[in-house]
Parts: C-alpha cells; structure tokens; sequence
C-alpha cells in the first residue's frame, strides 16, 4: 500500500530539516540517496550541496484511464491500456486522463526540469505519420474508477502547447517542466490532464499505451533543488525628505541572510508599494531588480505619499510586507513673490529695492534677481540668494530701471520671471513738476465757477536742493504752447481765467515745469501733462464720465 501524501511530505521535510540544519549526517555521494518512499515515489539522484539540496525523483501515475464516446457509460479505469484517438470498431472517440500525485515535492523546492514518461505499446496504423495531440488541464477531481464519457469527456480546461506521439512504440516523453511548477506553485489545483488525439473517423487513427496496472506504468521524473537558506531577506526604504516635488526619487535596498553553516542565496527582486493619504496599500513596482525609481504624477500638491518594500530572495523566502518605511509630503506648486513699489522719481543716483516670496509649503530657500535699463535685455543681479533687499550704485540720471524677481522654493520648484516689471523707477538729477489730472475732465455752464479752471501740481525736488518756482505753460486746441505764469515754490494750485484771455469752449492741455534753488530747471516737453474741456455751449452731451486712473508701470 502507498504511503499518504500527508506522511511524505512530513518524512521528506524531516529529511531535509535534519540533512540542511542540522548538518548531523555525512555528505551523500552523487550515487547515494535516500530509500524511495513508496513504490510511486523514488528518488533517482540526491546530492548535497554547499547551498542545499539537489534530487531528481520518479513519480508514477496515481490515477489512469480512457473514455469511450462509443461506450459513453463504460469505466476503464482496471484496464491495462490506455487509449487515445479513434477505434472504428469498438470504443470510436478515445481520450485518456492521468493524475500525478506531487506531495512528496517540498513546497518551497524549486522545479528545475520535467519529463512526463509514457510507454507506446501499439500505433495504428503502425506506418502512421506523426498525431498531434492536445492535452488539457483537468478542472475537478475525478474518481478513477468512475469516470466515463458521460460525466468526464467536458472536464477539460486550458490548453498546453500541442504536441506530436509519433508511430514509434516503446518509452516516448515530453517536457511537462512548465506544468509540473503550475502545479507545485498551486497556481492551479492538480486534477491531471485529459489527452486528446486525431479523433478523424475515416484515419482510424489511434495511439495505445501502457496504463499503472501494469510495469510499465506512465511517470513523471522531476529535477528540483532546495535551498538551505530558509531565512527571508530584510529590506529598507530611504528616507525621504518632510517635502517632495512632484517627482521625486525613491530608493530602497536589502539584504539577504541564512542559517548558520549556509550560504545566502541572494536577493532575487523586490516587491514596493505606496499608498496616498492613509488609504490602500498600491503594489508599484512588481518582482524589480531595482533599487531606485522615479515617483511621478501619482499624487498632488498637498497629498502625503508613503512607500514599503520587501524583497524575495533566491531560494524563494519572501519578507513580510512592513508599515511605512518612508514618507513625504508633495509640494509642486512653485513660490510667488512681490516687490516693494519704487517711487515713480528717483533723485539719487543709489536707492534700494527689496522684495519677499511666499511658498504654499516647504518654504522659499533663494531668489533670482533681474533688471534691465530703459527697455533692454534683462540681466541677472543676484542668483539664488537668501536675500531679500540690494542696494544699487551709480545709477544713470535720466534712466529707467526696471526690476523683477523670482523664487524656487525647497523642493525645487521655480517661478517663473514676470514678463512685465514689478518695481519701476526713474533717476533724475533735477526737481520734477507735474500736472494733475482735472475731475471732472470736461467745464459744462452749470459747473460752479466755470469761467475759471482749478489747476494742480506735484513736485519732488532734487537731491540737497529746494524748488524755488514753478513756471505753468499752456495750450489751446492744440495749438502753440503759451506762458501763462511763474508761482512760488511753495504754491501748488492756480485758477486759470481762461475767459480774461478771450477764450472760450475747447480743449486746454497745461504742463508745469520746477527751477530748483541752484537755477536747474526741468525740461520741458511740450506734451500736456493734463488735459480740460470747456464746453459751456453744451455742445458736447457726454453718455459717461469715466474714471481717470494714474497708475504705477508695471
């Protein structure tokens, strides 16, 4: 009676746990191995090795059989052939079906090599060309001495590669590598296979062979080996930093270990996850050899990304997966940054300009700086600075200086430059008049006083000097430019009577100019710097009065 597959597989892991741990017997001869555990089940080579285990073992059919489309409710599993094909004679459409029994294979051997044996008794025709067969996996447990037509014929599921029995009797066998680690792996449950041939009634074509009830019994020979490293590895994720651009590198690594007395077998991949926010656990990189990738696009700004690792090594240990190994918050919206507006008029030649940023969330780490001169190329100051003020010497008169800034921030993310300006200044040398702008821009008869025209002024004066005068010009529809009278440095507004210089409705346009205690006078520009219209005829009926809006350059 053949031994249990429970009582095997206990027997080989107490051989292997005694051989490979314990080191207690001597080394086995290349020839030397183990007494077979049953008839079904024999060893043909174990050898020790310094890593573990190597052993090929021949395992015969458990289960055999044919069905019969002719005989659809007949058994053959106590027959001593089995069949596939066609016989027109008595059993037309013939499949067979086997089962191997794998429990003596220790679950975490690996399977080097296969071969399925089974011994041709008959062919027919015997000068028969080659029948390609097609074997399938069974999809439920059969009972061998059960199972007919009726009730196994359609147990057949996915498909191995299509092979070829050729009208050559005696031992044929085929490589079933592939299906025996399908098996071992539980990637699909061991129902056998079921074995289709030529079923052409008018070829008559039809293979027979030799079933377990006789000596020369189907088997299948596995190569396996079986590593003495039965530790898994250990593996680790480089911390990240507190913040993250929204790509990142993220880095792990491992190390393998053994028992005593044993070699390790090496890392064979790593397995690493992420998840976003605390939610699920996402398998990113699946069986790599890597040890570095770049996160990329899988979350935004804001969201926390934490990683895990664990690696698989050579002889199959496989590590538990750990908590968080290392976390980072993503921040892929870059700072911004302002200015502090400059005076419209600069009398020195040497002034400051200072700016600031803001950063949503790891903070401004430098500044770039730029400016240009009356309208041209924009040039670099300063360039990642911490700074957040400079001081500029020997500055033109009579020049525009125009600056920007931009900010990175410590991720890396970067601002880009504003197209226009954010601080303007102009550098003068001589004091500085300047027209303001009428409210409202149009004198109608019901204006209070509209004979006469309220006319206001700025000034700034130049470095160590004071303004002694202001001389205000004006002109009337555009044509020439007129005197119209000098004032005290100290007065700012004027009534123009425009009536007492025999003037009526039109558009006057002033512009001031200052003489500074030392007799430097502002130039002039003969552009109105303010403009009025007298329209006391009503002649002009206006839908809207708009707004007048003085702003900075920007």
């Amino acid at each position: 009676m053949s031994a249990s597959p429970f009582f095997r597989t206990a027997l080989f892991g107490f051989l292997t746990i005694c051989l490979l741990l314990i080191g207690a017997l001597p080394a086995l001869a290349q020839d030397e191995f183990p007494e077979p555990y049953s008839a079904d089940y024999t060893f043909i080579r174990y050898t020790r090795t310094p890593d573990g285990v190597t052993a090929t073992v021949r395992i015969r059919t458990t289960k055999d059989t044919f069905l019969s489309s002719f005989q659809p409710d007949s058994n053959y599993g106590g027959e001593s052939s089995l069949r596939m094909g066609w016989d027109q004679s008595e059993y037309n459409a013939m499949r067979l079906m086997v089962q191997f029994d794998l429990d003596g294979i220790p679950a975490n051997a690996a399977i080097d090599g296969a071969r399925l044996y089974v011994y041709q008794a008959q062919t027919v025709p015997p000068d028969d060309q080659p029948m390609v067969y097609r074997a399938q996996y069974v999809r439920s447990a059969w009972d061998e001495y059960g199972v007919t037509w009726n009730n196994a014929n359609y147990l057949g599921g996915e498909a191995l590669p299509l092979q070829e029995s050729e009208a050559v009797d005696g031992w044929r066998h085929v490589d079933v590598t592939g299906m025996i680690q399908t098996w071992q792996k539980d990637a699909k449950p061991n129902y056998g296979l079921i074995v289709t041939g030529d079923e052409t009634p008018s070829l008559n074509r039809a293979r027979i062979f030799r079933s377990r009830e006789t000596s020369l019994a189907p088997y299948i020979e596995v190569d396996y080996s079986l590593q003495c490293d039965t530790v898994p590895p250990q593996t680790n994720v480089k911390p990240l930093n507190a913040y993250s651009p929204g790509l990142f590198l993220a880095e792990w690594q491992g190390e393998d270990f053994a028992p005593d007395n044993c070699e390790p077998s090496g890392i064979a991949y790593y397995d690493v996850f992420y998840r976003i926010n605390g939610g699920s656990w996402v398998h990113w990189k699946e069986q790599t050899e890597a040890t570095s990738q770049h996160f990329k696009n899988y979350a935004g700004n804001g969201d926390r990304v934490e990683l895990t690792a664990r690696a698989v090594d050579r002889a199959g240990n496989a590590e538990d997966r750990h908590g968080v190994q290392a976390a980072t918050t993503i921040d892929d919206l870059p700072p911004a940054t302002s200015m502090t507006p400059l005076p419209a008029f600069t009398n020195e030649t040497y002034f400051s300009v200072s700016w600031n940023g803001t950063d949503n969330l790891s903070g401004v780490a430098n500044y770039d700086l730029q400016w240009r001169i009356n309208q041209g190329n924009w040039e670099t100051l300063l360039s990642e600075t911490t700074r957040t003020s400079f001081q500029i010497t020997g500055a033109q008169p009579d020049s525009v200086y125009d600056f920007r800034v931009r900010a990175t921030d410590n991720v890396g993310n970067v601002q880009g430059f504003p197209e226009s300006p954010q601080a303007v200044t102009t550098v003068r040398t001589y004091s500085v008049a300047q027209v303001q702008p009428f409210v409202p821009p149009v004198i109608k008869s019901d204006t209070p006083n509209p004979g006469a025209v309220l006319v206001s002024w700025t000034a700034s004066s130049a470095l160590r000097t004071t303004i002694s005068s202001f001389e205000l010009f004006y002109q009337f529809n555009g044509g020439a430019w007129q005197s119209w009278q000098a004032f005290a440095g100290d007065q700012f507004s004027a009534e123009f009577n425009y009536q007492s210089l025999g003037l009526g409705d039109g558009v006057f346009g002033f512009e001031a100019i200052a003489v500074d205690s030392q007799g430097d006078r502002q130039p002039r520009t003969g552009v109105a710097q303010a403009s009025v219209a007298i329209d006391l005829n009503d002649a002009v009926q206006p839908a809207q009065y708009l707004p007048i809006i003085i702003a900075a350059r920007q």
